[in-house]
């Protein structure tokens, strides 16, 4: 028995028993549903045999939207699934990243704010000056966390995926965002609609051809009809 999640496939008659995939989800309802037999006492099996295709954004941007995305998602996923989250391809250093990112940016004001008071004599320099250590003390931290993937990474793919440790820096920011527009729109009760996704806080990047697919329409139709 493993506790992995991602890619998984069932067969019909378990689907149905356990309502199939939560459709609120626009990320992450594989992880769902995965927890969700886990939860009930099933048990997840690892089929060495099995082939996933796994398409990766090919542009900067929309990469980093999607980790936005990502972490908004997974917001809900770990309050509606507690205690689970456990893979054998991240560990401690892995999870940790998005909520050591989410505090640079207070850092980051703290500091500016303090440089400013310190300016005009309202504050003395000292603590400008240790607001900045711990800044760059926390963004040197983040970005050492890089370093054990893009170690990895390099030696199964070779040194030009060093790379990845500006990149992880930078897609570790974007995650926290995602979490933190999740946890606000948990905290003031915004419901969760896969589709009115679009008016989500904070999360723009969803692939626009599976929302106005023809499922997600009638789905739409009958909600509103629900509504009327």
């Amino acid at each position: 028995s493993v506790e992995e999640e991602q890619a998984i496939a069932a067969v019909r008659e378990v689907l149905e028993r356990f309502g199939g995939f939560d459709e609120r989800y626009i990320t992450a309802e594989d992880a769902e549903f995965g927890f969700r037999l886990l939860d009930h006492g099933l048990r997840l099996r690892f089929e060495r045999g099995s082939v996933v295709r796994h398409f990766h954004a090919n542009r900067l941007m929309k990469y980093l939207r999607m980790q936005r995305t990502h972490g908004y998602w997974r917001v809900l996923l770990h309050l509606e699934r507690p205690g689970r989250g456990r893979n054998a391809y991240s560990g401690a250093i892995d999870h940790l990243q998005p909520f050591l990112a989410a505090v640079l940016l207070p850092l980051v004001l703290v500091a500016i704010a303090a440089t400013v008071l310190s300016a005009t004599g309202t504050l003395g320099t000292a603590w400008a000056g240790a607001a900045w250590v711990a800044t760059a003390a926390a963004a040197l931290v983040l970005l050492a966390a890089q370093l054990p993937i893009a170690a990895a990474m390099a030696r199964r793919e070779g040194a030009a995926m060093w790379w990845f440790v500006p990149l992880g820096w930078i897609r570790s920011l974007w995650r926290a965002a995602g979490m933190v527009a999740g946890v606000v729109d948990r905290a003031v009760g915004r419901a969760v609609d896969a589709v009115d996704v679009g008016h989500v806080r904070g999360v723009d990047h969803v692939d626009r051809a599976r929302v106005d697919a023809p499922g997600i329409r009638a789905r739409r139709g009958l909600r509103d009809q629900r509504r009327g």
